[in-house]
């Protein structure tokens, strides 16, 4: 009777093949708490996204700053540059975006501060592609960090609060 999820800040393409290696083919959390999903099948059972408008302001203040980015539920890297933000059609799970310095990171998190409706996570991140670690900005609804796809995961396996174990490796 003990199920395990998985609830990771990481787009559930970049996270597959670890659900594969653990055996988890259940929902999990990824998307740093923006989606729930099918491990197994990558099927969205909840989500809490940004939305399009706020997110082309996301990618207008990122392209200040940063080289590169994923902003859509493939997680494809752009190159910040070639992006009309006035294009983009869809709905963000999450932003996430390298740059050169810390220094660039702060200055876009300071626009960011600025954006109603989001919260942002920076430090050092991993390239999606390259797996080398830049400067990185990490960027969510609101609503949408581990604690609230926790909540939303309950309800969705329908198990109480009192019946729940986490367990992570860092703050929260």
């Amino acid at each position: 009777g003990i199920r395990i999820s998985v609830v990771t800040g990481r787009a559930y393409i970049h996270a597959k093949s670890s659900f594969e290696v653990l055996g988890i083919d259940g929902p999990c959390v990824v998307d740093g708490g923006a989606t729930i999903v099918d491990a197994a099948s990558g099927e969205i059972l909840s989500k809490q996204w940004i939305e399009v408008e706020t997110t082309r302001q996301i990618i207008s203040i990122l392209k200040k700053y940063c080289s590169e980015s994923y902003f859509d539920h493939t997680s494809t890297i752009h190159f910040l540059k070639d992006i009309d933000s006035n294009a983009l059609k869809d709905d963000a799970p999450a932003v996430f975006a390298i740059a050169s310095t810390m220094d660039e990171i702060q200055q876009a998190s300071k626009e960011l501060a600025q954006v109603q409706g989001i919260q942002f996570f920076t430090g050092m991140g991993t390239h999606p592609v390259t797996e080398v670690a830049y400067p990185a900005i990490q960027i969510t609804h609101e609503h949408a960090d581990k604690f609230h796809g926790v909540e939303a995961l309950r309800k969705i396996i329908g198990i109480s609060r009192v019946n729940t174990l986490a367990i992570g490796d860092g703050d929260n």
